[in-house]
């Protein structure tokens, strides 16, 4: 499988890449809303951009390749998966968000395998941080 196209998060107002798709728990629970992939960097038929506001996990933005009933595609918004929200509280997710930092050591043509000199892991429980710990992979 390729390499994944990451999805973005704000922290501080900086933005950062993930290595992790935190919509995917959203998404097992309603099996209903499924996604064409645009390309082969992005089998997950979507991009996310997330915000870690007050120690809280939005999503802010979306936009997805929705797979209709008739296998028609067609463009999906933030506004079309949550109505009538600007910003969508992420209490779906329980798990750890990677963010690969510094220059890259290894790269992997696989998903999110790829190394770069630090994994900074966020961990959260119902969209709330709870814990974030990092790994300095120069000195493993």
């Amino acid at each position: 499988m390729t390499a994944q196209a990451r999805e973005i998060i704000y922290i501080n107002g900086k933005e950062e890449q993930m290595a992790t798709e935190p919509l995917e728990l959203f998404l097992k629970k309603n099996p209903h809303l499924r996604f064409e992939p645009f390309h082969t960097a992005c089998w997950r038929g979507y991009f996310g951009t997330w915000q870690l506001k007050d120690e809280k996990l939005y999503l802010i933005d979306f936009n997805g390749n929705f797979e209709g009933l008739e296998g028609e595609t067609m463009p999906m918004d933030l506004k079309d998966l949550f109505p009538d929200q600007k910003k969508v509280f992420a209490d779906w997710f329980t798990g750890i968000i990677k963010i690969e930092k510094g220059e890259l050591l290894e790269y992997v043509h696989l998903e999110y395998e790829s190394l770069y000199e630090k994994d900074h892991f966020l961990v959260f429980e119902e969209g709330k941080k709870i814990d974030e710990y990092l790994i300095d992979n120069k000195k493993t």
